[in-house]
């Protein structure tokens, strides 16, 4: 296969991409983007090119067997819909993430619930998370179909920040007279830490060691994070996704698939409803009872190339429109998606999901400075230590507290980014397996 040396500028103007790849299969002589020899090899070197630097190299990987057939136009430019400096998505979860910070403020400082409060709540924060991982995280293993670096990157994304995190509050959990070292051992403790900061969940971790190394919550009424569960379902969706993604070429029956798993979880989320006042059960700290809302952006990841612009417009109309239409008969109720969700709680949601992955493709809420700064996975992260400090000094009842905690939060948010998240991102294009990965430009975002 060989390159003309013609170039056209890419939606990044400091990188170039080469404008047309001739087939070399036997007695073809079609354009790459008009021949299907090309699923296999679409192109072996890519070549960059800055206004002032010299063209670089970079090997591409072959395409493997069963990854969809793209063209050779469609594999060396993103569509401005998968392009973090032309959609939404990085707005998206920034709002999804303060949305949860209000949430936890309302409910931990003891504010008083207005009209604003109604609002908001109708658009949960965490199911917007994981519809936008259907999304990111599924396109991101269609462009990095090999495991081995799919893995290194999500595990670059993910753990950093979330190690660091999970250190610091525990040292401040135990600073606060929190943590008792002789109540579980040596070994067990040991094996908790471990288990806690692999899968970011405490419960797991205590049925591995035996049990909390906690004696009280000290001077914090309750342990400084609640979202980190969250991430505990995250975690086991990233690992499914190799899984999921083998049949993503074959976009009519992953749909189907897709589709036939998401109303088995809304079942299984159903059938284990009402454990608020029991003992948790592991299956609500996987992806299984959510994967209704990640498969709302993975449906959506496999036909939003054959979707036009205004039939993607229409769809945002219509899903904004049922949504509030449901939300004023069912007079604002509160949106119940994890606990005892009744069915048009989860219609509700589904509506959210929806509107989440078709806004998050468009342009409305792009910002070039939110893909320079992804404040959002900082900001999910550390806002409750915030929250805790202010309960633990009995700072609660008043709404003055809340644009400081939104403060501090993004305070966080961007050093997590600029010394944790953005460093470690970095290390996700080293070479892996002797060749380089090409990628595009990104965002960098927690589903990148």
């Amino acid at each position: 296969m060989t390159l003309e040396n013609v170039c056209q500028l890419s939606d990044d103007p400091l990188i170039s991409l080469p404008a047309v790849v001739r087939c070399s299969a036997q007695q073809c002589r079609k354009r790459g983007d008009q021949c299907r020899h090309l699923h296999h090899m679409v192109g072996h070197h890519r070549y960059g090119h800055s206004p002032k630097k010299k063209a670089r190299r970079i090997d591409f990987h072959a395409q493997p067997w069963f990854m969809p057939r793209m063209t050779a136009s469609q594999t060396l430019r993103r569509p401005d819909t998968l392009n973090p400096y032309r959609n939404s998505f990085n707005a998206i979860r920034l709002l999804a993430a303060i949305q949860v910070v209000y949430m936890h403020s309302v409910a931990h400082l003891q504010l008083t619930p207005n009209l604003i409060f109604q609002i908001v709540a109708q658009f949960p924060g965490v199911p917007i998370f994981f519809a936008t991982s259907g999304f990111l995280v599924l396109d991101s293993f269609i462009r990095r179909p090999e495991i081995g670096s799919f893995c290194k990157a999500r595990a670059l994304r993910i753990y950093p920040a979330l190690v660091v995190n999970i250190l610091i509050l525990e040292m401040v959990f135990a600073w606060a007279g929190g943590y008792d070292p002789m109540k579980l051992g040596l070994v067990s403790d040991a094996t908790f830490g471990i288990v806690f900061l692999t899968t970011a969940s405490q419960y797991i971790a205590s049925l591995v060691a035996g049990g909390y190394p906690y004696s009280d919550f000290g001077f914090f009424k309750t342990y400084p994070s609640g979202v980190l569960w969250t991430l505990t379902v995250e975690l086991s969706f990233y690992v499914s996704i190799p899984i999921f993604g083998q049949i993503a070429h074959r976009k009519g029956l992953a749909t189907v698939a897709y589709a036939i798993l998401a109303m088995l979880s809304i079942g299984l989320l159903i059938s284990i409803r009402g454990l608020v006042s029991t003992p948790v059960n592991v299956t609500l700290l996987t992806f299984l009872p959510y994967f209704w809302m990640f498969a709302a952006g993975m449906i959506f990841r496999l036909w939003v190339l054959d979707i036009p612009p205004p039939a993607r417009n229409l769809v945002i109309v219509v899903a904004g429109l049922a949504l509030a239409v449901l939300t004023i008969v069912y007079d604002a109720s509160w949106l119940d998606w994890k606990f005892e969700p009744e069915a048009n709680d989860i219609i509700r949601t589904a509506l959210v999901c929806i509107l989440t992955v078709f806004v998050g493709a468009s342009p409305l809420l792009r910002s070039a400075l939110l893909v320079k700064y992804d404040v959002s996975y900082g900001v999910y992260l550390w806002h409750m230590l915030a929250v805790s400090t202010f309960v633990g000094l009995g700072w609660t009842g008043t709404y003055l507290m809340f644009p400081l905690v939104v403060l501090l939060a993004i305070v966080a948010g961007l050093a997590s980014w600029i010394w944790i998240e953005q460093p470690a991102m970095r290390l996700k294009n080293s070479r892996t397996g002797g060749a380089a990965i090409a990628e595009f430009p990104s965002s960098g975002n927690l589903t990148e």
